[in-house]
């Protein structure tokens, strides 16, 4: 017979470690059961040895209080078998018919933390339980915090190492983190931060109740601070490598992608347009006469133009596009999304924003000789390039400032103002 069931509601409620109780003897079961039910634990009861053995192999459980005779198995047999089951959960035996030799032949036979003599004290049980939970407590979260700390490094983004941290602590802990950290660190609270974040943990009562002693409750706070303060420190590590590889992907003069940029960005926007089966359009723009800027004004002033360009090209475009320098004078936008009517649209929005810009006194107004081309299934990033460079230079040999589509009929003019 079993009294035991899993209690999934303390279990949501928070940090209550499980222990199982075995004894044949239903009225010592219950009033054992009794003696631990105000403290913050999972209490699991059973009769039959083979039914704890179950429950054994099938949940982590830190404490483990068997009889030690039952008709169908020794006390001293089931924590044998338990030991191998949960080699982590503190073991403890209690007899009613014990003698010094029965107590150190089950100690060292089945490596009992303690061994009970029938009846007990109420205060030694509450006090011997909360000690041996918290110490397997202690223990297992010791064991599995390596594997934890080296899992983060195959985590790609700050945001699943500090997902992960958190499913970490709960799972094991019951503890939540707190990301808007006010409070430094204290008898009940871990605190770390590093590279702009910063973490809290605090222990519940439940915790406290637990990890009575001092010297284990900081511990305890000692090891979490080392998983929070690892994973903000692998965050951050992840946060710098993206910041230099953005800086090498980015064009200092326009603010844009550059070339490198540009050439990882196409194939994955076009993997992801062939995956989804969504539209996908290039535009190859060229500034005209970008050669008599730097004659006429100087470098200088042909940089603002770049500068200023790049700065109009990534205001007007949405969150979604990318916008790259290609090389000199020449910028490309992928529009993700859209198709070659969209395009045209955008294109044509462009060359009105770019005769707004005022580069300096005396200066010609800038104006783009621009090409679109919309990807079809089966062409690559290279194929789509030339159709969108051949389109732009097509515009530059019919006299510039203008707008063509390679469209399936060759390429066509489109004018360069969008009619509404």
């Amino acid at each position: 017979m079993s009294t035991g069931k899993s209690d999934l509601r303390a279990e949501r409620e928070g940090f209550r470690p499980a222990v199982v109780l075995i004894d044949d003897d239903l009225q010592i079961l219950n009033s054992l059961t009794r003696t631990l039910a105000p403290l913050p634990l999972r209490i699991h009861a059973f009769t039959d040895p083979d039914e704890a053995l179950v429950c054994l192999d099938t949940q982590t459980v830190s404490v483990i209080l068997s009889d030690c005779r039952m008709p169908s198995m020794s006390g001293t047999e089931l924590l044998e078998r338990a030991a191998a089951l949960q080699p982590l959960a503190a073991r403890v035996l209690f007899s009613g018919y014990s003698t010094t030799q029965i107590g150190v032949e089950v100690i060292n036979r089945s490596s009992v933390a303690r061994f009970f003599t029938k009846p007990w004290e109420e205060k030694e049980i509450w006090s011997t339980v909360l000690d041996l939970v918290a110490s397997s407590v202690l223990d297992r979260f010791l064991t599995v915090l390596a594997p934890f700390l080296a899992g983060l490094l195959d985590l790609e983004s700050p945001h699943d190492m500090l997902s992960a941290l958190r499913d970490f602590l709960w799972k094991e802990l019951q503890l939540s983190l707190d990301h808007s950290v006010t409070a430094a660190p204290s008898a009940v609270t871990a605190v770390a931060s590093r590279g702009g974040r910063a973490l809290s943990i605090t222990l519940s009562d439940a915790h406290r109740e637990v990890f009575r002693a001092d010297s284990r409750r900081k511990r305890l706070l000692g090891l979490v601070e080392i998983a929070a303060y690892a994973t903000l420190l692998a965050a951050a590590e992840r946060d710098q490598e993206a910041e230099l590889e953005q800086r090498a992907e980015i064009d200092a003069l326009s603010g844009a992608l550059n070339r490198r940029g540009f050439d990882n960005m196409l194939p994955r926007e076009i993997m992801r347009a062939n995956r989804y089966g969504t539209s996908l359009s290039l535009l190859f723009l060229d500034i005209d006469h970008f050669k008599e800027f730097n004659d006429s004004f100087g470098h200088m002033i042909a940089d603002t133009v770049i500068t200023r360009l790049g700065q109009l090209l990534r205001a007007m475009v949405r969150s979604t596009d990318s916008v790259a320098r290609y090389g000199g004078d020449e910028f490309c936008l992928i529009l993700p999304g859209v198709d070659a009517t969209g395009a045209i649209e955008t294109a044509q929005r462009l060359q009105k924003g770019v005769s707004g810009i005022d580069v300096a006194e005396r200066v010609p107004r800038m104006t783009l000789s621009i090409g679109v081309a919309e990807w079809r299934t089966g062409l690559d990033s290279i194929r789509l390039l030339e159709l969108a460079d051949r389109a732009a230079y097509h515009i530059k040999e019919s006299g510039r400032n203008g707008i063509g589509w390679f469209s399936d009929n060759g390429i066509i003019l489109v004018p360069s103002t969008h009619e509404s």
